[in-house]
């Protein structure tokens, strides 16, 4: 099931928390390497308390995935989409002034 920060989180779900070591994917690389706000630079770890949890993909009550809204410069904010293991399945830089107002909330489980 899939759930989004502004719809909100279910309580009863066992959360991944604390600091990884970044694993990146082929396809993370790559995502890196032509995002279209240029290259990124991407971190070697992250603590996953200190960042914005945008959504979480859950498995029998066990948190799979996460993406994850990081600071990254004055103008842009970094996306992480990482899977519990801490594995970096794909990476974008976002404006850090946008707010997805055209979020379709049909695909998100609400709580």
């Amino acid at each position: 099931m899939l759930y989004h920060f502004s719809i909100g989180f279910p309580k009863n779900v066992v959360k991944v928390s604390g600091i990884f070591k970044l694993i990146y994917t082929y396809h993370a690389i790559k995502a890196s390497e032509n995002d279209r706000y240029g290259k990124i630079q991407l971190p070697t770890v992250l603590n996953v308390d200190s960042v914005l949890l945008v959504e979480m993909e859950v498995v029998d009550g066990v948190m799979v995935k996460g993406v994850y809204r990081v600071p990254y410069d004055h103008q842009c904010d970094l996306i992480i989409v990482m899977l519990a293991d801490g594995k970096v399945k794909t990476v974008w830089l976002n404006y850090n002034s946008d707010r997805h107002y055209t979020l379709d909330k049909s695909k998100y489980q609400t709580i």
